[in-house]
């Protein structure tokens, strides 16, 4: 881990400084693109003023930070405890749902960085790990599509999967 900046960034102009000097980086921009891709921060940071609806997403691994309200908004699925997909079912359940996503402009969130949990390590190191919760994350999908069907208002940008090719793992 690296020390955090003496000052994090609490308005939009700081933040794009921060981004600028290379202080500061988007979440999960260097190693895992398809996670927030779809907000598009290059076009975010360009200080537009207007929420952007979001048409399409770049890929199903998409996790953006949502506002929504607490009265409407389905839980997490505790049976993703610990590390790998949590998120990722969240945003699935809000789009079988019918929810449409916006990026918000000039708001923004600070991600502190913090020591790998041992749920992290373990998904990282463990293909029994990784494969318990995708066959869960299937599991899942099938039981929404069940309750709301599989159709979507916002679609995959592409009838491909929308995601990127991942290298092959090594695991441990």
């Amino acid at each position: 881990l690296e020390p955090l900046p003496t000052t994090v960034p609490g308005r939009f102009g700081q933040l794009a400084r921060c981004l600028r000097e290379k202080d500061c980086l988007v979440f999960q921009g260097d190693n895992s693109p398809q996670s927030h891709g779809t907000t598009d921060s290059s076009r975010w940071l360009e200080g537009d003023e207007t929420v952007r609806p979001i048409e399409c997403f770049r890929s199903n691994r998409y996790e953006p930070y949502v506002v929504v309200s607490m009265t409407q908004m389905p839980l997490y699925d505790e049976r993703f405890a610990g590390y790998g997909k949590n998120k990722i079912q969240h945003v699935s359940h809000l789009r079988r749902m019918g929810y449409l996503f916006a990026v918000l402009p000039r708001h923004f969130l600070i991600h502190v960085p913090h020591p790998r949990s041992g749920s992290k390590k373990e998904w990282l190191n463990s293909y029994q790990t990784h494969s318990a919760v995708d066959t869960l994350y299937t599991k899942f999908l099938k039981e929404i599509d069940a309750r709301y069907g599989s159709a979507t208002r916002v679609h995959l940008c592409s009838q491909v999967d929308g995601d990127f090719r991942r290298a092959k793992r090594r695991w441990a």
